[in-house]
């Protein structure tokens, strides 16, 4: 258990929401009724196979959750780190051992219970009641038959009520194991590193002719050529068919009624503030000097200084210099606490002081705008404009389905897009992940395109708001290369797997050394390296500050101490080597869990030990399950 929680402190309450969204979030796809062929087939579970459209939907709908969490940020490399198709496939896997498990444990779900769930989601409700037009309206536009959508939902109740039951008999805590994982969690060291880089070692590493050859032919299958595909293509842009679309003054103003919560400004206050920043971490002596510093300047502010000046002089924030001026701004923009304060103050009025995770604010309010409707004539533009692209897309949309049509009754590529007057556009050869010239390759289109038939046609793909229909021109079957084709390759990768070992050695050495008596500063010294500190940092990560991310850090970190100053080994982060040296200490305030935060905190835990129980259980059925890997998801 407190193995778990070490690698697990970290946010263990987001780690844990985050997980159950996951779960929903893929379910609410479903998984298909049970099919009794292996035709394009990924898994199969106990019998029940689970198909490459059952995985399709819910890979992208794990990528549009991971999109609107991390934004821009999701890079294709990141997709890769994270594994997300292994995590969709065992999603699936997962839900149906539990469905699988609910039949077998008799639990049912009836038609009030489903009825409910359906009627009772905002999503389908108009002024808070369930509106048979609008569960209907977003169904089609999702592609759904409300059967199907029915069938997912009652899967996904039966499978929270075996999760349900799992994680009620799970989360049992006592009083001194919930303070043991409070202590572990808020814990905070401070360490000394050496980071021992194989940059420097890359000179030295330059592998001769044969060692090349012999590296090439050990691991000749890492360099394989993989699949490539050439494509020609069709594009339609809706942003093309804007000038052929025609938009009336009545459906604006239809457009602007029926919108019309979207064209209300909420209310914004005007004000200036002056910070006097604290960690929410920070000892108690210095959290109450900079509440005594923040005081003395409220008392100049309160006595008519001008507040301008006194936040140039004063404030810690990024606003200091233009005298803590934050312009106009809505609720939602602020941290509740200040929010709260400037809401509730009149135009002229000073704040007292106001807490929150930066420090003490003084809020001044300068003025306030209150919330108003913004009339037909402001948004005309806008609305029209807004139109015109919904119009301009549906073209587009109906354009290249026509297209498609006569691409299906054996029309010719060329002809069809004169016909639509577009381009026919060719890719060049290609393999999965890489980069295509004028396509923002997604995993749906590699996964279309990849098994299609040569001269075979795609169904229309949606990528980056233009639709694509594309046609296979040739395909090139993965195959070894010889040394000639990768050279430059192999050389690189073994030169730096040369590096990296001569750095091994090297901190290995270095860390015998510290070992053995020598000081942290001269042993460094001598070997060119530097000595570095973190910084107080809470012990149970992965993630070391000034250093970076390393699997099994939290480990090597736990066995440090006074007594123990020196790590075992070695840690790997990124390409270097890095060894670290215990330093500091610091236990958090148990005085102040038992008498602030220990209900909170039992709370809290209990969540994840029913988490860890639950997946304890499900990791047992599933090794008593038969699951069959028919494709790997690397193939989709």
């Amino acid at each position: 258990m407190l193995k778990y929680m070490r690698t697990h402190a970290t946010s263990w309450i987001i780690k844990v929401g985050l997980s159950f969204i996951i779960v929903v979030f893929a379910l609410y796809f479903g998984f298909g009724r049970i099919r009794g062929r292996r035709e394009g087939t990924v898994a199969k579970v106990n019998g029940q196979f689970i198909t490459v459209k059952d995985f399709n939907q819910s890979y992208q709908n794990l990528l549009a959750l991971y999109r609107s969490r991390y934004k821009n940020q999701l890079s294709h490399e990141m997709i890769r780190n994270l594994g997300l198709k292994q995590q969709a496939l065992n999603e699936l896997i997962n839900n149906i051992l539990l469905y699988q498990e609910g039949i077998r444990m008799n639990f049912r779900v009836s038609p009030e219970e489903l009825r409910e769930t359906i009627h009772s989601s905002p999503l389908f409700q108009v002024d808070g009641k369930f509106n048979k037009g609008m569960y209907l309206r977003l169904l089609r536009l999702n592609r759904m038959e409300p059967g199907d959508f029915e069938q997912m939902q009652e899967q996904r109740l039966l499978i929270d009520k075996v999760r349900n039951v799992i994680l009620e008999n799970t989360g049992v805590v006592s009083e001194e194991e919930a303070r043991e994982a409070y202590v572990i969690e808020n814990e905070r060291v401070n360490l000394e590193f050496i980071r021992v880089g194989t940059e420097s070692f890359l000179e030295k590493s330059k592998p001769t002719s044969t060692e090349v050859d012999e590296y090439f032919s050990s691991h000749r299958e890492s360099f394989r050529i993989p699949e490539k595909v050439n494509l020609q293509y069709l594009v339609f842009h809706p942003k093309d068919f804007r000038d052929k679309v025609d938009i009336s003054q009545e459906e604006i103003e239809t457009y602007y009624e029926t919108n019309i919560d979207d064209f209300v400004v909420q209310k914004e206050v005007k004000a200036r503030h002056i910070l006097i920043g604290v960690s929410p971490d920070a000892d108690p002596e210095k959290i109450e000097e900079a509440r005594k510093r923040a005081e003395e300047v409220l008392a100049k502010a309160k006595k008519g200084e001008d507040f301008a000046s006194l936040a140039e002089k004063y404030s810690e924030g990024p606003t200091a210099k233009k005298g803590g001026d934050l312009g106009y701004f809505p609720r939602g923009r602020m941290v509740r606490e200040f929010e709260d304060a400037a809401f509730s103050s009149a135009p002229g009025e000073i704040s007292p002081l106001v807490r929150t995770r930066f420090g003490f604010h003084i809020i001044k309010v300068e003025d306030v705008r209150e919330e108003r409707t913004r009339g037909l004539d402001e948004v005309r533009t806008s609305i029209e404009s807004t139109l015109r692209d919904q119009k301009a897309r549906d073209l587009a949309e109906r354009n290249v389905e026509e297209a498609l049509y006569t691409l299906y009754k054996g029309g010719e590529m060329k002809v069809v897009a004169e016909e639509h007057h577009v381009s026919v556009k060719e890719t060049g050869f290609f393999s999965r992940g890489e980069k295509i010239n004028e396509i923002p390759s997604t995993d749906e289109m590699t996964s279309i395109v990849f098994s299609l038939k040569a001269g075979e046609i795609s169904p229309v793909i949606e990528i980056s708001k233009d639709f694509y229909i594309f046609q296979l021109v040739e395909k090139r079957q993965p195959r070894l290369p010889e040394l000639e084709e990768v050279r430059d390759k192999v050389e690189k990768e073994l030169k730096e797997k040369k590096a990296r070992e001569q750095g091994q050695s090297a901190a290995e050495e270095l860390l015998a050394e510290l070992k053995g008596g020598k000081p942290m500063k001269e042993a460094a010294s001598e070997k060119g390296f530097k000595v570095e500190e973190t910084g107080l940092f809470k012990k149970g990560t992965n993630y070391i500050p000034e250093m970076g991310f390393s699997e099994g850090t939290v480990d090597v970190i736990a066995s440090l101490s006074a007594k123990n100053p020196y790590a075992d080994r070695p840690i790997k982060i990124g390409k270097d080597w890095v060894l670290l040296r215990f330093k500091e200490l610091q236990r958090p305030d148990l005085e102040k869990y038992e008498s602030e935060e220990r209900e909170t905190w039992e709370r809290q835990f209990r969540l994840i030990k029913a988490e860890e129980g639950y997946r304890r259980w499900l990791g047992a059925l599933r090794e008593r399950s038969k699951i069959e890997i028919i494709r790997s998801v690397q193939e989709l």
